[in-house]
């Protein structure tokens, strides 16, 4: 098989029968992955799941089993339905990418998870020695994995919301950010975080890759403070109701009545903002990279319209297939692979003005809480 024509649709379904998550660290001649598999059911348990690995040069080959006497594994624990293996292999033995393929024996169903091979050195550990597999953290202390010194860089950027999936006005060009602060982790050194926003870590400051890692509050991906909730609204709010949210100053009862006003139904009201928050969290679950994943174009996508029915990936680029439904007719959105300097998976849409009546039809199902 070929990635490029698999359905990889699972990694983005909240509803899934799993959820993987990996790290891989490099180091000499062996490549160290890290994996959480995450069981979202009730019975299965660990031994249901079999884990196999494959490479490819690209999305487009045919993928190449990497033979298990060539694989060590270590299991390195459990916290609740979250269960921790560190698999080593021999770098050589890896392509530019590859693949973990996990079959259940409970439900019978395989899932394929993809991860590229480029510039993985830099991996954050916490105070408890758990590698952490996000690419943000709450405040507290951590680490490195690498045994020399990192460089460290520090944003306090304020990123706006992604723009409708339609061309709406001219963007201007992305402005460089200016480093607010720069400091060294010596090796072995702590580094506690305190501050929220965006970190960028390093090996080589002139190197054109990095590991970036948002520093958010320990509720994150959740939004749990009522000021929080606010920003997020512009998706499914005009102009002058986002303006009467934020004037709100975290007034709960504010809050409700702003719902209660525009559905005139308790219940409603209720629906529209737990479903929307819900798709919020799964979104920065999902898609941060360097800016909050309700932020980025894939978020806005995921948010307005759901968790897509196909997914299909090549080195390039990401498209995302719905199929038509009694409410909304069948779409496809592309998005555009973008490296920078703080990840090498972060995605922009490829905008077309023949969404708009899609994207207008959506939003009135949410404000009508028919979505």
């Amino acid at each position: 098989p070929t990635l490029n024509t698999s359905n990889l649709a699972h990694q983005y379904n909240p509803d899934a029968e799993i959820d993987l998550r990996h790290e891989i660290i490099t180091s000499n001649d062996t490549a160290f992955i890290y994996v959480k598999l995450i069981i979202n059911q009730s019975k299965p348990l660990l031994n249901d799941y079999t884990f196999d690995f494959f490479t490819a040069g690209s999305y487009g080959e045919a993928l190449q089993q990497i033979t298990a006497n060539k694989i060590d594994s270590s299991y390195l624990g459990q916290a609740r339905n979250q269960h921790t293996i560190r698999f080593a292999l021999p770098k050589s033995s890896l392509l530019g990418l590859g693949a973990i393929r996990v079959q259940s024996k409970f439900s019978g169903f395989t899932y394929f998870y993809d991860f590229n091979m480029a510039g993985h050195h830099i991996a954050l550990w916490d105070s408890n020695n758990n590698v952490q597999f996000t690419s943000w953290v709450a405040p507290g202390v951590y680490h490195f994995n690498s045994g020399d010194q990192i460089y460290g860089y520090y944003y306090e950027h304020h990123f706006p919301p992604a723009l409708p999936p339609m061309p709406v006005r001219e963007e201007t060009p992305a402005k460089a950010m200016p480093i607010d602060s720069s400091f060294v982790v010596a090796r072995e050194q702590n580094i506690t975080f305190t501050n929220h926003g965006l970190f960028l870590f390093q090996n080589d400051s002139s190197s054109q890759r990095g590991k970036g890692i948002r520093v958010e509050n320990k509720y994150y991906p959740k939004l749990a403070k009522l000021e929080d909730l606010v920003e997020p609204l512009i998706y499914i709010t005009t102009k002058e109701e986002n303006m009467q949210l934020q004037n709100i100053n975290g007034d709960k009862k504010a809050f409700d009545k702003f719902w209660l006003d525009l559905t005139k139904s308790p219940e409603r009201a209720k629906s529209i903002i737990k479903n929307y928050f819900d798709r919020v969290e799964s979104a920065n679950r999902l898609f941060t990279t360097y800016k909050e994943g309700w932020k980025t174009d894939m978020g806005l996508i995921y948010i307005i319209f759901g968790p897509p029915d196909e997914v299909t990936k090549s080195n390039s680029d990401e498209t995302w297939l719905y199929l038509a439904s009694p409410d909304l007719p069948k779409l496809k959105f592309n998005f555009i692979r973008t490296e920078s300097v703080f990840s090498s998976s972060h995605f922009v849409l490829v905008r077309d003005k023949n969404y708009a009546s899609a994207w207008y039809r959506a939003i009135d199902l949410w404000r009508k809480g028919r979505f």
